[in-house]
């Protein structure tokens, strides 16, 4: 990273186990407030439903795609 010359943000909750973290140079850790992770469980799970959501829908559109240009030889086989 730091030949890359890029600076990372990382937000962790407060747990005991952050709190020996080592002095990074391009990393900066910015610890949630008490009792704020269990508020940022909700949006973490509608981002995990929105990417099964979309991973479902290209998975499905790269078989339809497979399907119309003949790569399938059976029914029975996933493309």
């Amino acid at each position: 990273m730091k030949a890359q010359k890029r600076n990372f943000l990382m937000f962790v909750d407060n747990s005991t186990v952050h709190n020996n973290m080592p002095e990074l140079s391009h990393i900066k850790l910015v610890y949630l407030p008490v009792n704020k992770a269990s508020n940022l469980q909700s949006m973490d799970q509608d981002i995990v439903n929105n990417f099964k959501i979309y991973y479902r829908k290209g998975a499905v559109h790269h078989v339809l795609k497979s399907i119309e240009d003949n790569q399938c030889s059976s029914g029975d086989e996933i493309c």
